[in-house]
């Protein structure tokens, strides 16, 4: 009814793209296991802040990640096609709006290959979404609208594309994809519904860092394992890869408690954080509860869709060519490639010569200073490994002229990159915490210029210590 106000014709439920997801990750999954030959494990790829993060971070594992896209990524074009011919409606003149709580919706929408909508109607300048407002957005904005929701009567999402199962209502929370991909891989394989051990699914279910279980699905044993948080996803991987542990599908979401943890929900004051996040579960879980159909493939207005449009079933033609994408090695994001032109144009033995013409009648501790105040600098405002990579060539160039051993300016820069302590967005912690805790950019200038001068000097007085130039 609120979204009514703000003047939507049309209200859809996201829930539903979230079942479109399943079904075609649930069935991409059951043809990796299958065949032998495939790349496992398999990981989810509904998480956009994720996805970037692995092609900047892994990518050596894009060809693990799922191809499905995210619910709103499926959602969207299907809604300027198929619903489009059904309603009547030009749909070049549909404006899809997409409510959600991440932020990195945002990037999403803007990649290249999300416009499916466009290649089905031959123009060009469609988007599959045209715009992406965060949930803590959409609260602002009726709020300036002065709308008021004790004074709204309930109202139902429209029909066509409008309900979802409980597998798409759990799919917003750490836990709640695999479990949802679980049952309808389930009835998919063997035709019966997933047994209780799966509805609910505990083994997986709870904020633990990363969980992990076996699931039966026929004649084949599948594990698997949701993770959420980056910095548990590293720790993960790190424990994968050193014990060779194999996981034939893993679920990851970048934000703690999954999406409704997001970057674009309502902002809670620690050290209550955990117990709104924990709250937003338990709402979905009760949903789930009180939802009749359990699985994405039972799903009555999933059926129609695929047998109007889909061709009859996920991972047909028709639907690998809409509700899938492509990914973006992203890892020169990083560096080195600046780092290595920097090099090979002379660029940063230029700076190595200036940096030792204003400093010749000072020795190498105040040159080690400088590229440390250099490194910093370039820390405070972009990631510390972009920072580090910048500041390399210059290091290398600068010892080289004065004839010394580089390892004490390579030391240094590695601390002065990681000391990004004085601005929340060089680094992503940084950034979490000033959501989480509602921190202003003068709190982390105030407590963080004493923290870098602090390492500035131990730094540049102890490293050539214990590594002589």
């Amino acid at each position: 009814a609120a979204l009514r106000k703000l003047g939507g014709d049309y209200i859809l439920d996201t829930n539903f793209g979230a079942d479109m997801t399943i079904m075609e990750e649930a069935s991409e999954l059951l043809e990796r296991v299958i065949n032998s030959d495939a790349v496992l494990p398999q990981f989810t790829s509904c998480c956009p802040a994720w996805v970037k993060f692995a092609e900047t971070f892994y990518p050596e594992f894009l060809p693990n990640l799922s191809t499905a896209k995210s619910p709103i990524a499926m959602q969207a074009p299907t809604q300027k096609t198929y619903f489009a011919e059904k309603m009547g409606l030009d749909a070049k003149q549909i404006v899809a709006v997409a409510v959600t709580p991440c932020t990195a919706k945002k990037f999403e929408i803007r990649r290249d290959e999300m416009n499916s909508s466009a290649e089905y109607w031959d123009t060009p300048e469609m988007r599959d979404t045209d715009y992406c407002i965060t949930t803590r957005e959409l609260a602002k904005w009726l709020r300036a609208e002065e709308i008021n929701f004790d004074d709204l009567e309930d109202s139902a999402f429209d029909p066509l594309m409008g309900e979802a199962s409980g597998g798409g209502i759990i799919f917003g929370n750490t836990g709640g994809v695999m479990e949802a991909a679980m049952r309808a891989a389930y009835k998919m394989a063997t035709g019966e519904d997933a047994p209780q051990t799966l509805i609910p699914f505990e083994a997986i279910r709870g904020m633990d860092g990363a969980r992990e279980a076996d699931v039966v699905i026929g004649d084949k044993t599948l594990h698997v394992a949701a993770v959420h948080g980056t910095g548990n996803l590293r720790k993960f991987i790190e424990h994968m890869r050193a014990e060779n542990i194999h996981y034939d599908f893993i679920e990851v979401m970048a934000c703690r408690g999954g999406c409704i943890g997001g970057g674009g929900q309502p902002r809670v004051k620690l050290p209550m954080a955990d117990k709104a996040r924990e709250a937003r579960i338990a709402s979905l879980y009760t949903r789930d509860a009180e939802v009749t159909v359990k699985a994405a493939c039972d799903n009555p207005d999933i059926q129609k869709l695929y047998a109007e449009f889909f061709d009859g079933k996920p991972m047909s033609h028709k639907a690998h060519h809409m509700l899938h994408t492509t990914f973006v090695n992203r890892s020169e994001d990083l560096g080195p490639t600046i780092s290595k032109a920097m090099e090979n144009s002379g660029f940063a033995a230029l700076i190595a010569r200036h940096i030792i013409g204003m400093s010749s009648s000072m020795g190498p501790y105040a040159l080690l200073a400088i590229v440390f105040i250099i490194t910093n600098i370039f820390t405070e405002l972009i990631t510390n490994n972009a920072a580090a990579a910048l500041s390399f060539p210059i290091a290398l160039s600068v010892a080289t002229q004065l004839g010394v051993d580089p390892t004490p300016f390579f030391v240094v820069i590695c601390m002065a990159a990681s000391a990004s302590f004085s601005t929340p967005i060089g680094y992503q912690t940084n950034l979490i915490v000033q959501g989480i805790g509602s921190y202003k950019f003068t709190d982390f200038v105030k407590i963080g210029l004493p923290l870098n001068l602090i390492t500035f000097l131990i730094s540049v007085f102890v490293i050539p210590m214990i590594w002589k130039f």
